[in-house]
């Protein structure tokens, strides 16, 4: 169920990306799916490792690097991801217009990295 849930909001965040970001409403929708996708993803990784190797993962960063552990995701996957991740807090935390248009200009890059994270999870 969580790797259905993360399927369709990285799906979701896979369609904001085909449109326009250099406008203010469709890029702060594109920043919020990338929040959602990327958390759902993590949950659904969280689980797997729990699942499959007994690891609890409580935090997105804590499920990257377990991830990475468990050779689920490359080392260059893992620090884009984790650099996903600190834009996410950055984004979560406060809004600063230029920090949002920069974290914009990397979206399409974590939306690859999160649907390959998605995909090393397999199935449900």
């Amino acid at each position: 169920m969580k790797r259905a849930n993360a399927a369709m909001a990285l799906a979701r965040f896979q369609e904001v990306l085909t449109l326009d970001l250099s406008a203010e409403l469709t890029r702060d929708a594109a920043l919020l799916r990338f929040q959602v996708a990327l958390e759902a993803t993590a949950h659904a990784a969280a689980s797997e490792l729990h699942d499959q190797l007994g690891l609890n993962a409580p935090s997105p960063r804590a499920a990257v690097r377990d991830s990475r552990r468990a050779g689920w995701i490359t080392n260059e996957e893992a620090e884009t991801l984790l650099k996903a991740v600190d834009d996410r807090d950055r984004l979560a935390h406060t809004y600063d217009l230029d920090r949002a248009i920069e974290i914009a200009r990397h979206l399409p890059e974590y939306g690859r990295a999160i649907a390959t994270w998605l995909a090393a999870l397999g199935e449900d």
